[in-house]
């Protein structure tokens, strides 16, 4: 198993290749040798999405870091959910306008 990482452990970069759609890409793995690295590119089948990187904020930052980065992942996840939520009714309301269309039933204003 693996040891989680401290602060004061030297963790070096490790580069792997893979082809993907006729382009070869690359990755890299931080770990300490390159057996660890082989064996944390073994646990990548099991990996899950967690979302887009949007920024990378440097450690030295502190208890800033940790003020901004969740503020800024809030504000974006607000505006996905309205902008979904106003899409949605503006499809919604379309669809109840073709309705009344395609069955022919029109308001009327006073005088027709």
């Amino acid at each position: 198993m693996f040891k989680k990482p401290n602060v004061n452990d030297e963790f070096k970069s490790y580069l792997f290749s893979y082809n993907y759609n006729g382009s070869k890409w690359n990755f890299e793995i931080l770990a300490e040798i390159p057996d660890n690295a082989r064996q944390r590119v073994s646990r990548l089948a099991f990996a899950s999405y967690d979302g887009e990187i949007i920024t990378k904020v440097p450690a030295n930052l502190g208890g800033l870091a940790r003020f901004l980065a969740p503020s800024r992942n809030f504000g974006r996840r607000v505006h996905e959910l309205l902008s979904s939520s106003i899409s949605a009714a503006i499809v919604g309301l379309c669809s109840v306008v073709d309705r009344y269309h395609r069955h022919g039933i029109h308001s009327r204003t006073a005088g027709n």
